[in-house]
Parts: C-alpha cells; structure tokens; sequence
C-alpha cells in the first residue's frame, strides 16, 4: 500500500485573491522525494496552475527555496517526510507574485546598494598570492548560490526590510 501524506501551501494571486488561504493536498510518498517533487507532483496531480520557481534540480540555482514548516530551505536539497505534514510557504519579506514565487529585485537592489564586496582604488600592480588559509576562510561564503533563504530566516532582516 502507497503511504499517503498531508501537505499545505500558502495560495495567494495578488490579481485575484483578497488574502492568502492554505490549500491542502495528499501526497502519494515516493522514498527520497523532496520539497520539489512534491510541488511537481501537485502541478501534474491536483492544480497546474500552482505557481513555484526551480531549475536545476541540484541545488545550484538556489531558483526552488520556499518556507518548509516556517523555515527557508531549497525545495530540491529538502526531503519530505511522509510521517509529518508538510507545510510550504514564500519566503519571507519579499512580496508575493503568485503562490510561492517571490519578487527578489528588492533583494538585488539591496545587495548591490551595500556594495558587499572588496572595492579597491587603484588596481594591484602585481598579482596577488592568496594562500591556502585564506581560502579556506572564505570556503563557507563561497558556497552561497544566492537564494535569499537566509534573508528569509534571519531576525535582522524582519526587523529592518
């Protein structure tokens, strides 16, 4: 027999709901289904006009992060489990264009009004030797795939955004 679990998303059209609204569906669990899966799974089964953003299905892009029980993570890294309901969501303070998908220019604005990288005044006038604990410093940052989860989880932003 198939096991069979719940899973909301948060529904909203600006153009023509008054408010967002919670829409449940049965998801028939595949072993090693994530977040995404189970989103496409939605559009062929139940709805094809739930509206959600992926692309590489590798955790590259970053295009799938949505609110996975109120937390922001990458639809297509994140696996469901079928012993707990699923709830999915935006991100968080960024405005809705439709369901899950999110308008992230004023993250891009943002960012690049901050500058949040090394501005030099004048060019170097040989190469720069960069050691292998430097790198290694910067390992962590490097791995950012700018998804904006983490501006979606983090306290400060939903203090000053």
């Amino acid at each position: 027999m198939t096991k069979t679990f719940k899973t909301s998303v948060l529904r909203y059209n600006p153009d023509s709901d008054d408010a967002p609204y919670f829409q449940d569906f049965d998801i028939e669990y595949e072993p090693g289904m994530t977040v995404l899966d189970v989103l496409l799974y939605i559009q062929d089964k139940y709805d094809s006009s739930l509206a959600f953003r992926w692309e590489c299905r590798g955790g590259q892009c970053g295009s799938c992060a949505v609110r996975v029980n109120k937390i922001a993570r990458i639809a297509c890294r994140t696996k469901a489990d079928p012993d707990a309901k699923l709830v999915l969501e935006p991100l968080e303070k960024m405005p809705v264009i439709k369901d899950l998908v999110t308008d992230i220019s004023q993250v891009t604005y943002r960012l690049r009004r901050i500058r949040p990288y090394v501005a030099r005044d004048k060019a170097p006038q040989h190469p720069e030797i960069i050691h292998a604990d430097q790198i290694e410093k910067l390992r962590g940052i490097r791995k950012c795939i700018e998804c904006s989860a983490c501006l979606s989880n983090c306290p400060i932003v939903h203090e000053t955004w």
